[in-house]
């Protein structure tokens, strides 16, 4: 008996990882799928009982209990505790960024002054890197005034259409991956680019 339900333990082990697996594939929330699947073979006929030993079943419910009760139930209500005790921010940091915003970009743009008459600097690369930088300076300047809203709805307009052509790229290299043109591997590779350029849009 106990070894056959260890090999029922197994299948389900093995069903669970053919299921992440498969999300990952069709583009499925895992938790999803995992309900389904579950439901699916609750509905199965022939399917054999297992009996698991009470300690076994205590301590798996003992285990989400605590998982529920420190990050889900603490996750919930530290919003409020935060109001009842009248935690606020006092602002500094974001003060301290827009000033670091400034700075740094400030000194991009004069390197890139500075480097704009060496022989390996294409003039037209030193004039789009001279245009963002001197871009980035004046509207983290200008926010750091209190007068940044302009600046501010260009920036999001410029994000939205950035996150608009990324999501077409997404989906051009998904449907190269579905009709077989490219591995998982050449995906995942390209996908990261994409990743790491949509992490770098000003938020």
């Amino acid at each position: 008996m106990e070894s056959h339900t260890e090999l029922v333990l197994f299948g389900l082990l093995l069903a669970v990882t053919v299921l992440a697996v498969a999300a990952r594939w069709i583009r499925v929330p895992y938790p999803i799928l995992l309900v389904l699947g579950g439901s699916a073979l609750g509905f199965t006929p022939g399917m054999p009982d297992v009996s698991l030993d009470p300690d076994l079943v205590l301590l798996i419910f003992l285990t989400y209990a605590v998982i529920v009760t420190t990050l889900v139930l603490q996750g919930l209500t530290l919003p409020a505790v935060v109001r009842a005790l009248g935690l606020e921010e006092d602002g500094l940091d974001s003060e301290e960024e827009l000033h670091a915003r400034v700075q740094t970009a400030r000194r991009a743009r004069e390197r890139v002054e500075e480097l704009s008459g060496e022989e390996w600097v294409n003039a037209d690369t030193a004039v789009r890197l001279r245009g963002l930088y001197d871009w980035r300076h004046r509207r983290f300047s200008a926010q750091a005034d209190g007068d940044g809203a302009h600046y501010d709805e260009r920036s999001q307009a410029y994000q939205r259409l950035v996150r608009e052509i990324i999501a077409a790229e997404r989906g051009a290299l998904l449907a190269l991956r579905n009709e077989g043109r490219i591995t998982d591997e050449v995906m995942r590779r390209v996908e990261r680019d994409l990743d790491l350029e949509e992490t770098r849009l000003e938020t």
